[in-house]
């Protein structure tokens, strides 16, 4: 049991660590917020990875069918959001440096908290392919046979879950030391490097979901 745990989080840690689209929207929200922001970003993300890794775990082939069918529009979807997220901040940087100003800085509230770890869960699962990620590793790893054991499974997605999880806060905590050892000005520049990106990925992503 301890053995599939560890590998369900070595795949976890493997399908977070890839920098993407997530990844930007998770440094930008630290570097511009700080390390909770950014920890409420990567958890939604974690959350999401665990809910496909669920799906695949207990072998829900037809539910894995629906969401191909639809990965088109969901990519639509999620890269227009992240194009807007993107254009967001990016304005949000441009105006308070045209006004010679720091921005604003944002209050977490518990709600608000609450908004970003849903729209990271969201984000993530707009991404369908994931899930055939998945399924290939399950299978590598002699869980495709194994469906119909319960507590593997949930045993597998917990580790999914923690080694996404411990990632995000491995990342976070080391954007929060940059974050403090920088100046304003190169927090700025970065964060508008960073809301471009965003911006592109986005475009990218959506760009796909016309394919």
């Amino acid at each position: 049991m301890i053995s599939i745990f560890l590998a369900g989080a070595l795949l976890g840690l493997s399908i977070a660590a890839p920098i993407g689209p997530m990844a930007l929207l998770c440094i930008g929200r630290c570097l511009d917020r700080g390390l909770f922001a950014g920890l409420v970003i990567g958890l939604g993300i974690a959350t999401g990875d665990m809910l496909y890794g669920g799906i695949a775990a207990f072998g829900f082939s037809a539910a894995s069918a629906s969401l191909s069918q639809f990965a088109q529009p969901l990519r639509l979807a999620g890269g227009g959001f992240l194009v807007w997220l993107g254009v967001r901040a990016l304005t949000r940087q441009l105006f308070a440096k045209a006004a010679g100003s720091e921005p604003q800085a944002q209050t977490i509230a518990a709600g608000s908290a609450g908004n970003d770890y849903l729209m990271a869960i969201a984000l993530t699962l707009t991404n369908p392919q994931t899930i055939l990620s998945f399924i290939a590793a399950f299978a590598a790893i002699g869980m495709a046979s194994n469906r119909g054991d319960s507590i593997q499974a949930i045993a597998l997605i917990a580790g999914v879950f923690v080694g996404s999880a411990l990632w995000w806060l491995a990342l976070c905590a080391g954007i929060s030391k940059i974050r403090r050892a920088l100046s304003l000005q190169a927090r700025r520049w970065i964060a508008i490097a960073s809301s471009c990106l965003l911006i592109a990925m986005g475009i990218i992503s959506a760009i796909g979901g016309f394919e």
